[in-house]
């Protein structure tokens, strides 16, 4: 299953330096039933691991509707208002999303329409492990999960405020070049432009410089939590994420993703 060989990893875990594919699928629509039948196939309950998934993926595997539902969070029981704003819910259980399902098919006979007073747990969780285990604690979000989606909003918000060659001058210059299907940077892309930060401050006005900041600060909670060895400081690092983040939007207005929300 795995080399014998492990690494320290973030908060003190084990993970293993090499792993072995157990299986993988071409033209299959990443949904639940899907996700499910691979698991049950692969035998995935009986391997102990902690497992690294998406957004998308933890919400399949704990029976959640997608990312564009009312409740999108598979961290609690959170929503966002119509302002933007994100309103902090009850920390997610697995017993509690059990718990959810199971009254929605009792109370309502499966209308799917009735969800989202269920916190729109369609499906039972595929997922074993303890009932009291806090979701937040469980699947970890991969690198490119806490990179992509925060550094191409904030980019992309930071050129609505630019004329068109400013920006495609700076991208020119270090080679960064967007993907063609969604014309999003992708990870490489995303940490060239992390890496030349103050670059990118010499080809902006001053009034502009709450982006770079914000990305700076993006940066440092990456490495910081990302890493094998999580920073020392990581709570004054996300703190300083949350503050310059929240600058930026008291001035650009800028929404607060379901990505950004969850870091």
């Amino acid at each position: 299953m795995a080399h014998d060989q492990s690494t320290k990893g973030t908060c003190g875990q084990q993970f293993r330096k090499r792993v072995m594919v157990l299986s993988t699928v071409t033209g299959v629509h990443e949904s639940y039933l899907n996700c499910k039948l691979l698991y049950d196939m692969c035998q995935i309950d009986k391997i102990k691991a902690r497992f690294a998934l998406d957004n998308k993926m933890k919400n399949c595997q704990y029976g959640q509707q997608s990312c564009a539902s009312k409740f999108p969070c598979t961290h609690g029981f959170c929503y966002k208002l119509p302002s933007g704003d994100w309103v902090k819910g009850e920390y997610r259980t697995v017993k509690m999303n059990y718990e959810e399902n199971k009254k929605w098919i009792e109370e309502t006979g499966g209308n799917k329409s009735k969800l989202k007073k269920y916190h729109n747990v369609q499906h039972k969780p595929f997922v074993k492990c303890s009932d009291s285990l806090i979701m937040l604690q469980a699947p970890i979000s991969p690198l490119h999960d806490c990179k992509l989606g925060p550094v191409n909003h904030i980019i992309s918000s930071l050129e609505d405020q630019l004329d068109d060659d400013t920006f495609k001058d700076f991208m020119n210059g270090l080679n960064i070049v967007k993907e063609e299907y969604f014309h999003k940077l992708e990870g490489n892309e995303c940490s060239k432009v992390l890496k030349n930060l103050e670059k990118l401050r010499q080809v902006i006005s001053v009034d502009l410089f709450p982006f770079v900041d914000t990305l700076e600060s993006l940066g440092k909670l990456i490495s910081a939590v990302c890493s094998t060895t999580l920073d020392s400081n990581y709570k004054e690092i996300i703190t300083k994420f949350k503050e310059d983040f929240s600058d930026l939007r008291a001035i650009f207005d800028i929404t607060v993703t379901n990505k950004i929300h969850f870091l």
